[in-house]
């Protein structure tokens, strides 16, 4: 191999590692600015769901009547 050759093939390495460290210093940036935006989002979304699905009150009161009914049924036919 000859010296030219040899240094062709050390300057296409160091472009190829240099996109690699590109691309990882990329990927670093998103996760020290993107990575925390989207985890809010995410948690804000979740808070949402949560509210959005949790019963009422009135809904949790029916239902915890309508087991203390079950269970005073249960208990008279025994």
């Amino acid at each position: 191999m000859t010296h030219n050759q040899q240094a062709v093939d050390a300057a296409a390495a160091v472009t190829t590692a240099r996109g690699a460290l590109d691309k990882l210093l990329e990927i670093e940036r998103m996760l020290e600015t993107e990575l925390p935006a989207a985890w809010a989002a995410f948690h804000a979304a979740n808070k949402k769901l949560r509210a959005v699905t949790r019963p009422t009150r009135s809904a949790v009161r029916k239902h915890e009547l309508d087991i203390l009914k079950q269970k005073l049924e249960v208990a008279r036919n025994v």
